[in-house]
Parts: structure tokens; sequence; C-alpha cells
């Protein structure tokens, strides 16, 4: 018995050990997501950044302060800061921007990593540009179509 309930504690021990140092765990590491897009001749930005308690805040750019957009979901959430780990983003090297360029910026702790592209010869890894993809469709209304109505007689 006592075989048994050792070998049962080991056992957990192990298991606690393993999901700590590897994707076990739900704890997002990241504090933030910045991402935009933006330059040209004016050099403005739209800036938006996802917390990791799921809210999604734009940059006022004249009084360069932020404002609460939306909330995601827990699961959203997890979601985007898990596919950032998965894929590395973190630690990915990538600085090509251009006349117009697009940014996703990964905060952890006082650290952070900026990848930034513009020049269609030089796109993004595509782990980027479909994490950016989403990050834009939770602040943007997809155009739908005619959204006047009319008046017909």
């Amino acid at each position: 018995m006592k075989k048994v309930i050792s070998s049962l504690a080991i056992a957990c021990i192990s298991m606690t050990f393993v999901c700590y140092f590897t994707s076990c765990s739900n704890k997002i590491v990241y504090s933030k997501i910045m991402f935009g897009r933006g330059g040209g001749v004016t050099g403005k930005y739209d800036d938006y950044f996802l917390g990791k308690n799921g809210n999604v805040y734009k940059k006022d750019p004249a009084l360069k302060t932020f404002t609460k957009i939306k909330s995601l979901s827990s699961k959203q959430t997890k979601a985007i800061f898990k596919e950032v780990d998965d894929n590395k983003l973190f630690e990915l090297a990538f600085n090509h921007p251009y006349n117009m360029s697009s940014y996703i910026e990964i905060v952890k702790d006082s650290v952070s990593n900026r990848i930034v592209w513009g020049n269609a010869s030089n796109p993004p890894p595509a782990a980027v540009m479909e994490l950016f993809n989403k990050l834009m469709d939770q602040v943007f209304v997809p155009y739908r179509g005619n959204q006047f109505k009319t008046n017909k007689k």
C-alpha cells in the first residue's frame, strides 16, 4: 500500500513539474499585445492593444491615451496569447518597415519584441499575418454592403 501511495505522489509531483515547464499552464505570461498600422506622408498610426484580461483598447493620437473599445472572452484571449507562444513570436526578430507599415509588439514584464513589416517583397512569416488579421478583426467591423436604408415607393 505504501508503494502505491508513494508512486501516486511521485506521479503527481512529476505532472506538476511537466505542466509548469510546458504548455499545460493556462496562465498568460505576456502583459499585452500591441498592434496597428500606418505611416505614409502623415506618419499617423492606428494603434491598439489587447491586455491579458481580454480588454481591447484604441489609442487616441491627440491625447496619447487609450480607450477601451471591446472585451474578449477568456477563451478568445487565451487562444490569441497561446498563438504567440506556439509560434515563438516573442523571440522572432523581424523589422522590415516601409512607407506604410504594420506591427505587432508583444510585451512581457518590461521587455518587448516589436515585429514590423510593410514591404511586399519581404513579407512576414504566415503566423504573424494570421495573428495580425485575427487582432484586426477584433477592432474593425467589416463592410457588409449598403448599410443605408432607402425609401422606395
